[in-house]
């Protein structure tokens, strides 16, 4: 009898770390921007384990950042109510991700304001992460510069960076990454001097070649732009 409990134990916890490695497979995929097969993968692991309520909360908010790089943006916002309605069930920690994805999707939706909103209620959720708060944070100050309410924003923007620079310091890629939708941000209110000088600060600390070229282009051409509004003012 004995041996028959402690082999279905052993089985037991293989099943549980193959369903673990079916996840982390799926991020692997998304990170290397096989959307589509990522997704197949974690709907083949939701229906194969339905009383894995926290794992398949996990899995659907994953399932909606592949949707939303796909741009199906409707079924990318289904899903992730889906997830949301399930970690409230559980009473998760984690929804405070879900209100960030909500409020990428809302961006890329051209709704602004709801962006904002659900950037927010993320902020209000218990966040022991520093990362997905100086996230929520970047992501109100990009809908606060949409809407055009740029000192709002660029205070949103102030406080992530503050964030990460605690966090991770500031020589870290992360930040480094930040710097760069930083010049973003300050490019979309033409404030073209200060978009230059995050794109400049980012190729300096930014290690991976595409987004050190990436960061050199940006701040070449926010520098023209910087010069040709000089031009004009005089």
């Amino acid at each position: 009898m004995k041996k028959v409990v402690f082999t279905t134990l052993i089985a037991l916890a293989a099943w549980q770390l193959s369903a673990q490695d079916a996840l982390e497979t799926a991020r692997l995929l998304s990170r290397e921007a096989r959307f589509a097969a990522s997704t197949e993968l974690l709907t083949t692991f939701i229906q194969n384990n339905p009383q894995r309520k926290y794992d398949i909360g996990r899995a659907l908010l994953l399932q909606s950042q592949n949707l939303l790089h796909l741009k199906e943006l409707a079924a990318a916002r289904e899903t992730n109510g889906k997830s949301i309605n399930l970690r409230m069930q559980l009473r998760s920690g984690d929804l405070a991700e879900n209100f960030l994805q909500e409020a990428a999707i809302s961006l890329a939706a051209g709704k602004p304001s709801d962006a904002l909103v659900a950037a927010q209620q993320g902020m209000e959720m218990l966040i022991e992460d520093p990362l997905l708060y100086a996230q929520l944070n970047y992501y109100a100050a990009k809908a606060l510069i949409v809407m055009g309410r740029f000192a709002e924003g660029n205070r949103y923007y102030q406080t992530a960076t503050e964030v990460l620079a605690i966090e991770v310091g500031e020589q870290d890629p992360i930040f480094g990454q930040l710097l760069f939708e930083g010049g973003r941000l300050f490019d979309e209110q033409r404030e073209y001097r200060a978009a230059f000088q995050q794109y400049a600060r980012a190729y300096y600390i930014l290690r991976d070649p595409v987004a050190r070229t990436k960061a050199l282009l940006w701040a070449w051409h926010s520098d023209q732009l910087a010069k040709r509004s000089f031009g004009t003012k005089r």
